[in-house]
């Protein structure tokens, strides 16, 4: 604003001072020109006629800006002692010599005002701090509007993201919970309907009536096959091993399986912290790791493997490198194959890195907020 306001008007003030002073210069030109001649010509009487001179440009000034005209001789004093010398008001002075041929006989002073240009100058930076006023405000809203756009923008993805991952956490709390109720009830129910089932075969055996064994043999295979869909569907809904030995020991065994099924050396590493994470950060660590051992096992010809989980107050972070032959990532056949691990971290608002070279192994780094656990707060589907 203050640049603008005062630029414009001072360069303004400043033409119009030059101006001014070029118009005392060249006024003082003339009247000097004008006595130059009384001087050469009488040299006496120079300084009579000067006043005469001195009337007719007093008369004229009375029409322009000029605000005064002072004739002085060689030693400075008036030649019209009565003349005013009082000003009003700011002026710029300019002066010419008055010769007698070679010799300098006295001066001409002009004075031009400059009220008018200050007057117009403050005018004008009026004017001109108006509009400095509304460019700050303008340069300084516009991008404050749009710093205040963008950060509502990330509180409200922060929210979201918030929200996304207390809605997994209880998702994942109840589908645990529904788990449990498959498992410990329609599961221990079938069972005994199982040992029931096998005790009437037996005595259908004993007594020789082929037909109830028969019946009570193709009721046991159902009931087998109805037990194995249900600890497939408890499976799908939560690893019931995390509710049975927590998330460090589950992921031990399942590296240990790995290495003992396969010829791949599963090795892990874990820095749990004192920090409990949510039902919802544990499935996805867990699935995570056992995903990328899937696909180790399955396609990257690995000998050995590095497991590391890391948790610390902000973030859960899980590491899988492996020295198999490796892959492109920008495939999209690859691409693919990673997404449901992609989806898992980024349903908790974390994120997932992929990074891997044909023959120079592979390396998956999630990132993953921890949440706090609230398993103890959240009401299971029968409360």
């Amino acid at each position: 604003m203050v640049i603008v306001a005062v630029s414009a008007p001072t360069a303004y003030y400043s033409l119009r001072v030059s101006d001014a002073r070029t118009r005392a210069q060249d006024t003082a030109m003339r009247v000097a020109e004008a006595l130059n001649r009384d001087a050469t010509t009488q040299p006496v009487l120079w300084k009579y006629n000067s006043l005469k001179v001195l009337r007719h440009v007093r008369e004229f000034q009375l029409q322009t800006d000029i605000a005064n005209v002072v004739v002085v001789d060689r030693n400075g004093g008036s030649i019209d002692p009565k003349a005013s010398t009082n000003i009003d008001g700011p002026v710029v002075w300019a002066h010419a010599p008055i010769r007698a041929g070679s010799i300098d006989v006295g001066r001409v002073w002009v004075a031009v005002s400059t009220r008018t240009a200050r007057r117009s100058a403050f005018l004008l930076a009026f004017g001109f701090s108006l509009l400095g006023l509304f460019l700050a405000g303008l340069m300084y809203l516009l991008p404050l509007r749009i710093l205040s756009g963008a950060e509502k923008q990330l509180r409200r993805g922060e929210r979201l993201r918030e929200l996304s991952g207390h809605s997994a956490a209880l998702e994942e709390t109840e589908r645990r919970a529904i788990a449990r109720d498959l498992h410990d009830s329609a599961g221990q129910v079938l069972t005994a309907i199982r040992i029931n089932l096998q005790l009437i075969a037996d005595k259908a055996d004993n007594s020789g009536d082929e037909r109830v064994g028969d019946l009570a043999d193709t009721t046991i295979d159902l009931t087998d096959q109805t037990l194995e869909e249900i600890r497939r569907a408890v499976e799908s809904l939560g690893p019931a091993i995390l509710d049975d030995v927590g998330l460090e020991k589950a992921l031990q065994r399942m590296c240990n399986d790995v290495t003992d099924r396969s010829d791949v050396q599963v090795a892990l590493t874990t820095q749990m912290g004192e920090r409990k994470l949510s039902a919802a950060v544990e499935t996805t660590c867990y699935r995570i790791i056992q995903e990328a051992l899937t696909n180790i096992e399955r396609h990257a010809k690995a000998s050995e493997v590095n497991v590391s989980l890391v948790v610390d107050s902000a973030s859960a972070v899980v590491v899988v490198r492996d020295d198999g032959a490796g892959f492109d990532a920008a495939q999209p056949s690859a691409r693919h194959g990673l997404s449901s691990m992609r989806a898992r971290a980024e349903l908790l608002g974390g994120e997932i890195e992929v990074t891997s070279n044909p023959g120079r192994g592979s390396l998956v780094r999630a990132v993953l907020p921890a949440l706090r656990d609230d398993r103890d707060q959240v009401a299971s589907p029968g409360e």
